[in-house]
Parts: structure tokens; C-alpha cells; sequence
């Protein structure tokens, strides 16, 4: 059994898969830029969110053609969405959520996605076939996808991790450069790339392969970090690397779930105890490692990936085999 919000599609090029997402989620884009307009500074990202546009078609312009595609199956108007793919980053500070646990040499993938009050009927389930790749992956409404947790074919797994700098520019959007480590078959070919992009916003990315190979990659406008990390390894909101010299203020539920999840967690563990370190609430409802704005949670280990969508609560945490990649 599989959740109700589990969404499949295959499509021929980024262009055919916009334009079938948008005809699936035609309510929620609507419903999500009604409830943007009602924002008094939405004109005022709106422009914001065109800079970021330019930057993001010169180096990644299938994904604008996938939001244009996307855009146009919902019946909306392209620029609205566009601005609510950037998700807080037209916003002016960024927020701290998400946990990611590694253990297991690498055989564990841990995390706990949290975002605003709003968010809990916003996050689904998908797989998503583009010719020979396919990725499958918790997935946020209105979005290019790679911002949360995803599994792809190539046999890699990537779990985003927001953070907060004081480096900040308009760039690349960083929901696109999400994307496109969510699409990865060669991490070090896509730091690369990275590396020389104009980037706006930061994202801690964390990677596992096939062969239990980790990375841990923080990055913001300025410069990017790249570790080969001992495991387990932990990673919350707040940086582990020398870009902590640009960091900007945040409160303190990203170093308390840093600190209760490094405490719980073990080198060798099984998904049932893993799932059982990620719903810890000993700290109460907002430091937790599960606080009031976790609204999914995934364990993937080799063969198969466990899900807890807050949406689907009664359900509890269910089952997809990762043949479905093949």
C-alpha cells in the first residue's frame, strides 16, 4: 500500500514533465499563488523572483521550460509560480528546517522535513520518469523537486538541508541547483559545475551512493565547502564548515536537534530504530528532532524507502520498494 498523495509520470523531455504536473496539481498551484497574492509584499518578489529568473534560464533553462510547461497545465500565470518555486529565498531572511542522519557505513539515510504551519498538505510523494532517469522523492507543490529528499537512478540519494547566510545575492536559484544534484551521476563532475555557477542562496546537500560513498556539500554565494564525512554524520541548519564565518543568526532548534541526534544516534542501527531516533519529541514541540513543523519523514536504506507523510498520520510510515527505480 502506498500513500494516497503518491504520484507517478513519465514524460519524454523536462517540458512534457511540467506540463503533466501542472494538469495533476492545478488545485495546489492555485490555491498556493491565491494565498501568495495576499501577501502585501507579493508584487515586490515578484520582481525579485525575476532576477532570479534570468540567471536561472541562462544555466539551467530546461527547468524554466519545465515551470513554463508547468504553468501552462495549471492554468496559471507563469511568473506567480515561478516566484513560489523560489520558496523563501524571494524572502528577506531564510528559514532553518530539516534533519539529516547518515549511519549504517552508509547503508542509512535518515530525514525529517520541517517547514511553516502551512506545509503539511503541501508535500507528496513522487516518481518522475524523464526519459532514462527517474527520481523519486518527497516533493514540495509548485516546485522544480530535489528540495527534500530524493532517491534517482543512478543509485545515488540526496537529502537537502536549508541554511542561513549573510551571503546573500541573486543568482542561480537554489531550489534549481537542488534540482540538478538531484539528478546526479557524478557528484564530483556536478561540485564542478557548482563551483563556477553564480549562485544565490545556500543548501547543505548530502549524498550517499550505491557503494556507501558520503559527501557533505554546504555552499552559499561565496564559496563552497565539500567533506568526505566520518559517519554517522549529522547535518541540521547551521554550518559545519568554514562558511559558520557567514552565517546568520538563527535560533536554537538547529544545534539542539544537531545535539539530540548526534547523541541518539549509532553506528550500526536498523530503519525500525532509526525511524524511532527521528521521531524523538523529548525537547518539546518546537526544538525537537520531531517538532510541530515536521511534516514528513523518510528512512531509505538499499532496497526499499520508508515514508511518514503528517497529511496521511493514521496511515503510519509505509513501504516503497526502490525496484521501482529500475
Amino acid at each position: 500500500m502506498f500513500h494516497k498523495n503518491f504520484f507517478t509520470f513519465t514524460a519524454h523531455d523536462n517540458a512534457d514533465l511540467g506540463f503533466q504536473m501542472g494538469k495533476v496539481f492545478t488545485a495546489q498551484a492555485r490555491t498556493g499563488i491565491q494565498r501568495a497574492r495576499r501577501h502585501k509584499n507579493w508584487s515586490a518578489k515578484r520582481v525579485r523572483a525575476q532576477k532570479f529568473l534570468v540567471f536561472q534560464t541562462q544555466y539551467f533553462p530546461e527547468y524554466s521550460e519545465e515551470l513554463q510547461a508547468y504553468a501552462k497545465g495549471a492554468h496559471v500565470d507563469f511568473l506567480d509560480l515561478f516566484t513560489l518555486s523560489l520558496e523563501d529565498e524571494v524572502e528577506d531572511r531564510l528559514t532553518e528546517h530539516c534533519t539529516t542522519v547518515i549511519t549504517d557505513d552508509g547503508f542509512l539515510l535518515a530525514h525529517n522535513e520541517d517547514e511553516n504551519e502551512i506545509s503539511e498538505d503541501q508535500i507528496c510523494v513522487v516518481q518522475k520518469t524523464i526519459e532514462a532517469l527517474t527520481l523519486f522523492e518527497l516533493y514540495y507543490y509548485n516546485t522544480l523537486g530535489g528540495n527534500s529528499v530524493t532517491v534517482n537512478s543512478h543509485g545515488f540519494v540526496i537529502a537537502i538541508n536549508s541554511l542561513s547566510s549573510k551571503a546573500l545575492q541573486v543568482g542561480v536559484p537554489r531550489n534549481a541547483i537542488a534540482r540538478f544534484f538531484s539528478e546526479t551521476n557524478d557528484p564530483e563532475r556536478a561540485l564542478a559545475k557548482l563551483d563556477v555557477l553564480p549562485r544565490g542562496a545556500g543548501y547543505s546537500i548530502n549524498i550517499v551512493n550505491a557503494k556507501q560513498e558520503v559527501w557533505n556539500i554546504e555552499y552559499n554565494s561565496k564559496s563552497v565547502s565539500v567533506t568526505r564525512p566520518t559517519l554517522p554524520f549529522v547535518h541540521t541548519n547551521h554550518h559545519l564548515s568554514h562558511l559558520k564565518a557567514d552565517e546568520a543568526n538563527l535560533g536554537e532548534s538547529s544545534r539542539n536537534r544537531y545535539r539530540m541526534a548526534s547523541k541518539l544516534v549509532r553506528a550500526q542501527m536498523t530503519p525500525m530504530s532509526l525511524f524511532g531516533l527521528m521521531a524523538d519529541t523529548s525537547n518539546g514541540a518546537e526544538i525537537s528532532l520531531t517538532n510541530r513543523h515536521t511534516v514528513a519523514r523518510i528512512i531509505v536504506e538499499p532496497a526499499a524507502a520508508q515514508i511518514w507523510l503528517k497529511r496521511e498520520r493514521l496511515s503510519g510510515a509505509l513501504t516503497y520498494p526502490l525496484t521501482l527505480l529500475k
